[in-house]
């Protein structure tokens, strides 16, 4: 996917950038071993109404397509809780790959990061 935005200087995040860059988090990474990553949409929680969410994240280990997950909106009029901006992925790999999570907002388009996976 191109014309994913990134943070300009990811040690200083703006406003807007805060609460779009994916965070990559990896939860149990072991050699030869299937593991998990956590992908959350901001370092501050992005909000989830209606009128301004995250749609979908999608995860690639390499190359590889790993899942997109699609997100609900919460609904204040009905009281339906909706999904929070986040994803958990399984996959089996090797060390040197990369891990890139994409998210789309509905207001301010499509984000990425990615993270080295080191064993």
């Amino acid at each position: 996917m191109t014309n994913a935005q990134r943070p300009k200087d990811p040690d200083n995040l703006t406003e807007l950038e805060a609460v779009h860059f994916p965070q990559i988090d990896i939860i149990n990474q072991k050699v030869g071993q299937k593991f998990v990553f956590r992908v959350r949409v901001g370092v501050t929680p992005h909000v989830m109404t209606p009128e301004h969410l995250i749609m979908w994240i999608e995860a690639f280990y390499g190359n590889r397509p790993v899942g997109k997950v699609f997100l609900k909106p919460h609904s204040a009029s009905s009281g339906q809780a909706g999904d929070e901006p986040k994803a958990e992925f399984t996959v089996a790999g090797k060390a040197g790959e990369k891990i890139k999570a994409y998210e789309f907002c509905n207001l301010h388009g499509l984000w990425v990061n990615e993270v080295d996976v080191n064993f």
